[in-house]
């Protein structure tokens, strides 16, 4: 859960990447985990030895409502307003154990094994987070629904003092992410922990019973019908349910009839939590060593041979964090990770898998940290965010999908050398967007030429009827823009003229090779590439007032496809 995994659960999947499959593991956007190269007559036994190290969901439905998103450092973070592993868990199991077909049972009286079902065709992509206000974060991701802890300063005031002394508060939305500096409020109201589950139920039971068969996530429904239709159909469910003052919806009007239903666990937003914005994250805290939790009392025994023990025994705990390249680690190299959580953990002994395709290593004594570090380097891992690889993302590529249009992760390490300095770039072999959750910097989208279009999310502002009329252009064969393999001139656009495209951003370049995208991102200035977005590797620079000005035009004579395996 939270992309916690015990160190034998580790070893585990290491062994078992390497007797059932190819020996390569990739970590996942989502903080899972992914074992590649599975022959179909190995996947029976696979699934069993992962189950039976705890690796698996409780039932064949339970499996797709088991995307939840936690902090990477849920639980050891002294900076979070909240520990949420206990709730996490909690709502994590009301998902999984069918609870969401009991609540229509209790509205209908009769079973809902049509709900249940319904569980089961939910989209892997489906998901739910649930943040405790960490410092290291996952906020540009976009779920179906989230949850966000509030300071006691923006909890309700209505509610008795009692009730806000018996639980904590969460702000709360569909179809995005918790708002932050400069971004809208699109917090529908805020929630008594005790109600989260049967809130998450209600929505993911309001999806299931609104949508259409187009209708993929909640984002789908809310396109279609509206926020504010999704979160009543919701709200009239949970004043329902035995734990509020059940009522019938017939004789509800809206949704402050379903509000006062639940006895002051569910409020609407007032000003304060309209005011409200999510504080900011460090993503470059995902690398080196940094203090955790309380003090401990750090025994002899953990601590290397090597180590000094000049230091108070009384001492923070560190996690030591690193990024596998491209997200992909080998069996062996996980198997180190293992070890090496093993020799050096004080406590619980367990890998942390972070949504950026890392990996953190918890609870490690201050006078151990140069060693873990030392040892996730031999590991293959990324420590530094000064090393442009750990900025880039990619997906599987031709490689090992048949979709894509070009070997992305050799595209990527070839990017990565060419690269001066590091710049939050996704090369994707297709339109799918699979390695990205939310839109980056820059995207390198392949064609079916196998030459690259480059996009960037700060030229210009994308509304949904320019991405509309993007692909109906697209769609009937409009595109002016489109490039062929023989065209010997890459155009940059000014944003007034950029195609526009809703997962990437608008396009700024068409045609390129690897060698000839690094050599226009070299080119750019800071104000160009705007490093003022979440994407990027650098959340220290501070914001920028100025507007990214139109591009100049960028042309080459060699055209020619180049290898960089």
């Amino acid at each position: 859960m939270g992309g916690v995994i015990s160190i034998e659960q580790a070893t585990c999947v290491a062994r078992a990447s390497k007797r059932f499959g190819n020996g390569v593991i990739e970590l996942t956007n989502r903080a899972n985990i992914q074992l590649r190269g599975i022959a179909p007559e190995h996947e029976a036994e696979l699934i069993a030895t992962l189950v039976q190290a705890g690796l698996g969901a409780t039932s064949d439905q339970a499996d797709e409502a088991s995307n939840l998103l936690l902090s990477p450092l849920a639980g050891i973070c002294p900076h979070a307003l909240l520990d949420v592993r206990s709730l996490a868990q909690s709502l994590l199991q009301r998902l999984q154990q069918g609870s969401i077909a009991a609540i229509g049972t209790r509205i209908s009286g009769k079973d809902t094994e049509g709900t249940q079902a319904g569980i089961a065709s939910l989209s892997p992509k489906f998901s739910v987070q649930l943040d405790g206000g960490e410092s290291l974060a996952m906020l540009g991701h976009h779920h179906d629904i989230w949850f966000s802890a509030l300071p006691r300063a923006v909890t309700p005031s209505s509610p008795p003092t009692s009730l806000l002394q018996q639980g904590n508060w969460f702000a709360f939305g569909i179809a995005g992410s918790p708002p932050t500096i400069a971004q809208p409020s699109k917090v529908l109201g805020a929630v008594n922990s005790s109600l989260v589950p049967d809130l998450a139920s209600a929505l993911v039971k309001t999806f299931l019973t609104l949508r259409t068969d187009q209708d993929r996530r909640i984002r789908d429904i809310v396109n279609r019908l509206g926020s504010t239709a999704v979160w009543q159909h919701a709200a009239r469910l949970l004043a329902a349910l035995p734990t509020g003052d059940a009522c019938d919806e017939s004789e509800m009007g809206g949704e402050d009839d379903s509000l006062e239903a639940l006895n002051g666990r569910l409020m609407p937003p007032d000003a304060a939590l309209l005011a409200w914005r999510r504080a900011p994250v460090d993503i470059a805290a995902r690398f080196g060593a940094h203090e955790q939790g309380a003090k401990v009392s750090v025994s002899a025994s953990a601590l290397s041979s090597t180590s000094s023990l000049a230091s108070s025994p009384l001492s923070f705990l560190q996690y030591i964090g690193g990024q596998a390249p491209l997200g992909r680690l080998r069996a062996e190299e996980l198997s180190q990770l293992a070890s090496l959580a093993q020799t050096f953990q004080q406590g619980e002994r367990s890998l942390r898998v972070t949504p950026w395709q890392g990996i953190l290593l918890p609870n490690i004594a201050p006078a151990n940290a140069q060693w873990v570090q030392s040892g996730l380097r031999e590991a293959g891992l990324i420590d530094s965010p000064l090393q442009p690889l750990g900025a880039l993302v990619a997906c599987t590529g031709n490689s090992g999908c048949a979709k894509g249009h070009a070997d992305s992760k050799a595209d990527a390490y070839a990017l990565a050398e060419r690269l001066d300095r590091p710049l939050a770039v996704h090369l994707s072999a297709c339109e799918r967007s699979c390695a990205a959750a939310h839109p980056m910097l820059f995207t390198l989208l392949a064609q079916p030429s196998g030459a690259y279009d480059l996009y960037h999310t700060r030229i210009g502002q994308i509304s949904s009827g320019d991405a509309k009329r993007d692909a109906s252009n697209a769609n009937n064969g409009n595109n002016a823009s489109e490039h062929t393999e023989t065209q010997t001139e890459h155009q940059v656009y000014a944003s007034a003229d950029a195609s526009a495209n809703p997962r990437f951003g608008r396009r700024i370049a068409a045609g390129l090779t690897i060698d000839q995208a690094a050599t226009y991102l070299n080119t750019l200035s800071d104000a160009e590439i705007d490093l003022t977005t979440e994407a990027s590797i650098h959340p220290s620079i501070p914001l920028s007032t100025h507007s990214s000005p139109a591009l100049s035009m960028f042309s080459s004579t060699d055209t020619s496809p180049k290898s960089h395996a």
